[in-house]
């Protein structure tokens, strides 16, 4: 278990590519992991998921460097991808042999005959799974299909908050500071701040929905952003909130953000709920 522990602390600090002979840090940008490695060694047919074969975790592949998913455009996760359904369950198989070699039994979700495995130690996730249809599979769309993913969790939510100034900051701290909720993104638009919670108390949940409804902000089911399952397991750890405050540059003290924040912060006061 020590050496298991000892693999995942070490993709804290980026992605190793022993080819190479590098490790890329999470959260640059796609120019500089060109710096890292040179771009002709890359296959890039996507913007902002650039391939390159490598070995990573024991397992050999083509993988796909994600800047997409930031909202700043930083890597977040690598991922290898089998559409190949005559292939999808030996190459499931065979990654989750040598992760299961390199990470020990997933501490997180262990369902071999389900297709999925995941470890997860909050700052890191490595899933491995394939995704099943609930409907007839059609031909030519590949919807079965197999995913390795290593996702930097902290990087998400570090970009989140980083987004948030002013009154959303307020909000942020407000929600964090009630019982059993955790602030999992901020999000800023143009039209929207999206609050991304964890609610682990279900009174206040029902709160937090009733104040929603009532100023006209209900809250949206979601699941955290990381979790790359889809809608294959039942794992209620990654249910999260969505509360989306509309806002314009017309907002007064009194709209959107403002009224949250003045609501919130009676609720506070008052130390609630009970």
């Amino acid at each position: 278990m020590g050496h298991a522990l000892t693999t995942m602390a070490s993709l804290h600090d980026g992605i190793p590519v022993p080819e190479f002979d590098v490790r890329i840090p999470w959260l640059i940008s796609e120019r500089e992991l060109f710096e890292f490695i040179p771009r002709a060694a890359f296959n890039v047919t996507y913007p902002g998921w650039p391939q390159l074969r490598f070995t990573l975790l024991g397992v050999n592949g083509e993988f796909a460097f994600n800047f997409v998913t930031h909202y700043r455009r930083k890597l977040l996760e690598v991922r290898m991808r089998n559409d190949d359904e005559a292939t999808f369950h030996d190459t499931f198989c065979e990654s989750a042999e040598c992760l299961r070699r390199r990470l020990g039994d997933p501490n997180s979700i262990d369902m071999p005959n389900s297709y999925h495995l995941r470890w997860d130690d909050g700052r890191v996730s490595v899933d491995n799974h394939v995704d099943t249809p609930d409907h007839p599979v059609l031909p030519g769309l590949g919807l079965i299909s197999h995913t390795l993913s290593v996702f930097a969790r902290f990087g998400l939510t570090l970009g989140r908050v980083e987004a948030a100034s002013g009154a959303n900051a307020r909000v942020r701290d407000l929600l964090a500071s009630l019982p059993g909720v955790r602030v999992m993104w901020v999000q800023p638009s143009s039209d929207f701040v999206r609050f991304g919670l964890s609610v682990s108390d279900q009174r206040l949940l029902a709160r937090l929905v009733h104040l929603g409804c009532a100023i006209n902000m209900p809250l949206v089911a979601e699941v955290d952003w990381s979790c790359q399952s889809l809608y294959s397991h039942e794992d209620p750890e990654c249910i999260r909130y969505d509360l989306r405050v509309p806002v314009s540059p017309e907002d007064g003290p009194n709209d959107g953000l403002g009224l949250v924040e003045q609501l919130l912060t009676e609720w506070v006061q008052q130390r609630a709920p009970e």
